[in-house]
């Protein structure tokens, strides 16, 4: 017998009546005796009985197994089998009449050792979709057949047994042949090509033994299938733990483990509800439908679109299938990789802000474009590297542009020179305004501009970007500050008039039916209509009036949004609580057209903002909104948003917006406060929000020490959060103004807001020291704002997770310089996104070294002891940070509730507040943790870090937190996870032990206990290293390196 051809099947009775008729077509020029073994796998519908009736005429012999898997049943055959070549084939691999001929003539040209892996094809009879080109010949996730030679030599992971053939008594030389351990169909084959392999057996590719695939994949078939092979992977790597690099089972773990607790985690989905799976797959489907209506050249962007979604989605399959076979009990798994593999944020942004520049295209050009938009605006950012097919669209799309853009870049010049020449333009009057009309050819020169190809990093650095597209000067409101008073002090009155403008704040004083306007040192008398104002301001108690900071963002906030109303709410409360002192009057900005009886009249409707802006100026008491408007109709609702959560909006008698922060608004420049008059270079700091943390301090810290070399105006554009608190208060003096972006708008509005403030400011730097997505996604307009200003990016704070996910963007990479806040990070930089080391500085984070510079007094420790009810007479470690993921404050709880169970002396403080307090107070209260106390915040941590016996740190990930430097300036030894360059600290001044294993509580207990047998060497050694640490890190050191 030469061939003994192996097919295990399994409920496959419709499509054998079909293969039984192929392999006729082989029988009839056969050169070489051969068997044909079917090993049924326990089919529960009529496949015995149609292999009995059907092969009559054929060598067919039939194996009857139990239900076992494709691995058992192929066994069964190959003990069978008689021949001195094994060709196993698939049930849906329909043979090529030479099939059996080839096999048999190619492998007697190799050695016994070599197997001959033959040519799939699809089935003709099948209607091909893209899903079916893309899984054999883009992205591999089928088979890579394309990618060989005639004759190549190929690995294990290609011993497909769909079509290979092999040496009879070498594959059963091999104890147990396939294991039956995969219960499912995958990698049962790759498996046994890699024990053969090690053996020595060789795959060589051989086309001409060529057969059909008839297996018509659907994209939810073909998704479970890599679902499977996901889970069958899990056993491949249990089985060999040295081929973990090739598949992955383990990295996916610490992948999903890390990354869950990453800083993007949280606001990856905010608005993720609807983008599911389901939906992506529709989308597929959709693109594929389209694809058979198109013309060839719209075809290639929709299959590069195709293909990127069909990368990520298979390949989150995969990963899912690994995810779900390691803890079958976890739930959160799909959520975790569509945050991954399917961020939404931005997925329409690009879409929505781009059309509207195609509005004035022919009809066809508009079509193509938005073609190719429509398919590139799946190109989401979620930190990881997809497919080349994003960088094959750009180039793709930029070279079809080409002669257009030339075309229609000639042309707009022409019109241009055009209308110079015209006398309109001479004498400077025209029906259609010169200017207006010359912006609109700027926009259509600046957007039809033919790019050069090649358009790197490198080469974007050596012109500049190209100014945003004004849309115009719009007027900026004009307040009244109405006043019972017959005048305000001079000096008050001056200032208001000098901070907000002559020309648009007016003090009003009601007299009677009539008015009197002050402004630019006239009294003027005006009835209420006629008032030169568009809305009022009526304090009831000056005392208790808003600031000029207040103020100056409640303008910026009108310009813009078209609210009839603001209120300022000085706490972090959310509606429905605001916070008011004796009057709502006090707090709120109204239209004029509302009218004075606005709050008294219950017919009247008003959309308006609630503005949390801290800190407060006055004593103020959260109530109840419907306290402060008790005869009118209420809605609020927060918007989900595509971001972050916006929760500001206040209806008054009306029903509330459809709300989007899909796309920017309008750009245009308000003058919403008169220029700034510098003294200094100002300088912009955005650190995303003012939030207890170490960013914030870092930043706070910088400022201070600087403050009398630049002007700051600090711009927050992320949500204030309860439970995160808030270091606004920490800016007195230290700012010009601080304008809290998401308090007066969503982020629809937020490039006209930074838009107006550098018009207003005119800063001279911009310092990026925090991220957030909308700025990485909209990173690329930021720098056509500051088209003209240095940005300094300081948004990496770890070298693996957060921020630095995203920096391969365009718009990230353009801006100016990089902070490099340790080691890690600035490898990453030089050595993963190849930036040039020159636009780096390795900065570390700053502490303020006067305050830490020694213990606090006795009697502040024990004043401190008892407000808290901490032990005397034990040695007490701390953990202080964010109750966040990030900084593994269970697996801080974790070991204090191993310590009690060994009655360990030791005390645990937890000072933090965050998101996760509700689970810690659980967790605590669960395991009765008497060994514990949290504390929520307290401002001077000096006290505790002088009673403390040692510092503790569990964070997964860290740049060189500042509680780390705090402590050691106090001589306090520190045990840490091995993050960040904490290490390169502690090993440096030996004040300290490190944990390389990141979220291991047996690794970390243990090496808990080794600290504490050396705690007075690491304690004395950290007293030694003090005043070095307090020189090296200090804000006065440290600030300087900025300048």
């Amino acid at each position: 017998m030469d061939v003994s051809v192996v097919i295990p099947t399994y409920n496959r009775a419709s499509l054998l009546i079909k293969l039984l008729d192929a392999w006729r077509e082989v029988d009839k020029v056969k050169k070489y005796k051969y068997e044909l073994i079917f090993s049924d796998d326990g089919s529960s519908d009529d496949t015995r009985a149609t292999l009995k009736q059907r092969s009559k005429g054929l060598p067919v012999v039939i194996l009857e197994n139990e239900h076992g898997g494709a691995a058992r049943a192929r066994n069964a055959a190959i003990r069978r089998a008689q021949g001195e070549r094994i060709l196993m084939l698939g049930d849906d691999i329909f043979p090529d009449a030479q099939l059996v001929n080839r096999h048999v003539e190619l492998s007697r040209q190799v050695g016994a050792e070599t197997a001959i892996l033959g040519d799939i094809k699809w089935h003709p009879e099948l209607k091909l979709n893209y899903l079916m080109t893309h899984i054999t010949e883009v992205g591999h996730e089928q088979f890579s057949l394309n990618a060989f030679q005639p004759g190549q030599y190929v690995d294990f992971r290609h011993f497909y047994t769909s079509n290979i053939s092999v040496d009879r008594q070498f594959l059963s030389s091999e104890p147990g042949l396939f294991d039956e351990r995969f219960s499912k169909v995958n990698f049962e084959d790759a498996e046994l090509g890699y024990r053969l392999a090690n053996r020595g057996a060789k795959i060589r590719f051989e086309p001409e033994a060529w057969a059909y695939h008839y297996h018509a994949y659907t994209i939810e078939g073909f998704r479970e299938r890599q679902k499977t092979a996901g889970e069958m992977a899990v056993v491949f790597v249990k089985l060999h733990p040295e081929l973990e690099e090739a598949f992955g089972v383990k990295r996916t773990w610490e992948r999903y483990s890390k990354l869950s607790s990453s800083r993007l985690a949280g606001f990856a989905t905010q608005g993720a509800g609807t983008i599911d799976f389901d939906a992506i797959i529709s989308t597929c489907e959709a693109y594929e439908e389209h694809l058979q209506l198109v013309t060839d050249r719209e075809q290639k962007y929709i299959k590069l679109a195709l293909s990127s979604l069909y990368l990520r989605l298979f390949k989150a399959s995969f990963e899912l299938g690994i995810l779900a076979k390691l803890d079958p009990s976890r739930t959160d798994f799909e959520h975790y990789l569509r945050s991954v593999y399917f961020n939404p944020d931005g997925y329409w942004n690009l879409y929505l802000e781009a059309t509207d520049a195609f509005k004035d295209l022919s009809e066809a050009d508009r079509a193509l474009r938005e073609t190719v938009l429509l398919s590139y605006a799946d190109q989401t950012h979620a930190g990881i590297q997809i497919a080349l097919a994003n960088k094959e669209v750009e180039l793709l799309r930029s070279r079809e542009a080409q002669g257009q853009a030339e075309c229609e870049y000639a042309m707009a010049l022409n019109e241009l020179e055009r209308l110079k020449a015209s006398r309109a333009w001479r004498i400077g009057s025209a029906v259609v305004h010169p200017a207006k009309l010359t912006r609109r050819l700027t926009r259509r020169l600046t957007s039809t501009a033919p790019q050069r190809d090649g358009g790197s990093i490198a080469n974007a650095l050596v012109e500049p970007a190209q100014s945003p597209v004004e849309s115009g000067t719009a007027s900026s409101p004009r307040l009244g500050i109405m006043l019972s008073e017959r005048d305000l002090p001079a000096a008050e009155r001056r200032s208001f008039l000098s901070e907000l403008g002559q020309q648009r704040c007016f003090i009003v004083r009601k007299n009677d039916d009539e008015f009197e306007v002050l402004s630019s040192g006239r009294e003027l008398r005006e009835t209420y209509d006629s008032l030169p104002v568009d809305y009022l301001y009526q304090p009831d108690d000056w005392d208790q009036r808003l600031s000029s900071n207040e103020v100056r963002n409640a303008l910026l906030c009108l310009s813009h949004t078209g609210v009839d109303f603001v209120i300022v709410s000085p706490t972090l409360a959310l509606l429905p609580q605001l916070a008011i002192s004796s009057s709502v009057r006090n707090h709120l900005i109204f239209s004029k057209r509302l009218g004075l009886d606005f709050l008294e009249n219950g017919d009247s409707k008003a959309k308006g903002r609630v503005m949390r802006l801290l800190p407060a100026q006055v004593p103020v008491t959260e109530v109840p909104v419907e306290e402060v408007f008790r005869n009118k109709t209420i809605s609020y609702a927060p918007d989900p948003g595509r971001y972050t959560p916006d929760q500001g909006y206040l209806y008054l008698g009306q029903a509330m917006d459809a709300m989007s922060d899909a796309s920017a608004s309008e750009i245009r420049t308000t003058q919403f406060i008169p220029k700034f008059k510098k003294e200094k270079k100002l300088v912009f700091v955005l650190p995303m929000v003012m939030a207890i943390g170490g960013v914030e301090r870092n930043a706070i810290e910088v400022m201070r020490q600087l403050k009398d070399r630049y002007h700051f105006v600090v711009i927050t554009m992320d949500r204030h959060d309860q439970s995160h608190g808030s270091f606004h208060h920490q800016l007195r003096g230290l700012t010009e103004a601080v304008y809290d972006l998401m308090e007066l708008g969503n982020l629809h509005y937020y490039l006209a807001f930074l838009n107006d403030l550098k018009e207003a400011y005119e800063p001279d730097a911009v310092w990026i020291c925090n991220g957030m997505l909308w700025l990485c996604d909209h990173a690329e307009h930021v720098r056509r704002i500051f088209h003209d200003v240095p940005i300094i990016d300081n948004q990496a704070w770890d070298a693996e997770f957060g921020w630095i996910e995203l920096y391969d963007q365009p718009g990230i990479q353009s801006f100016d310089r990089f902070i490099a806040t340790n080691s890690r990070v600035y490898s990453k930089f030089v050595d993963d996104f190849k930036m040039n080391p020159e636009r780096i500085d390795s900065i570390y984070p700053c502490f303020d070294s006067e305050r830490f510079g020694a213990p606090s007094p006795v009697d502040e420790q024990k004043a401190f002891i008892r407000e808290f009810d901490l032990p005397k007479d034990r040695p007490v470690f701390l953990f202080c940070g964010r109750l966040h993921s990030q900084k593994g404050p269970l697996d801080f709880l974790e070991l204090a509730r191993r310590r009690l169970q060994k009655q360990d002396d030791a005390f645990f403080v937890m000072r933090g507040t965050g998101a996760l307090a509700p689970e810690i107070d659980k967790f605590i209260q669960d395991n009765e943790l008497t060994n514990l106390r949290r504390i929520s915040f307290v401002e001077n941590t000096v006290p505790l870090l002088s009673l403390a016996s040692g510092l503790i740190i569990t964070s997964h990930y860290e740049t060189i937190t500042i509680v780390l430097l705090e402590a050691l300036s106090m001589g306090l030894p520190v045990l840490s996870t091995d993050v960040g360059d904490i290490r390169l600290v502690l090993e440096q001044y030996q004040a300290g032990f490190v944990v390389p294993e990141i979220g291991d509580h047996d690794a970390f207990e243990a090496a808990y206990e080794k600290w504490r047998k050396d705690l007075a060497l690491y304690s004395a050694k950290a007293r030694q290293c003090s005043a070095e640490i307090r020189a090296r890190f200090s804000a006065e050191n440290i600030a300087k390196q900025y300048i």
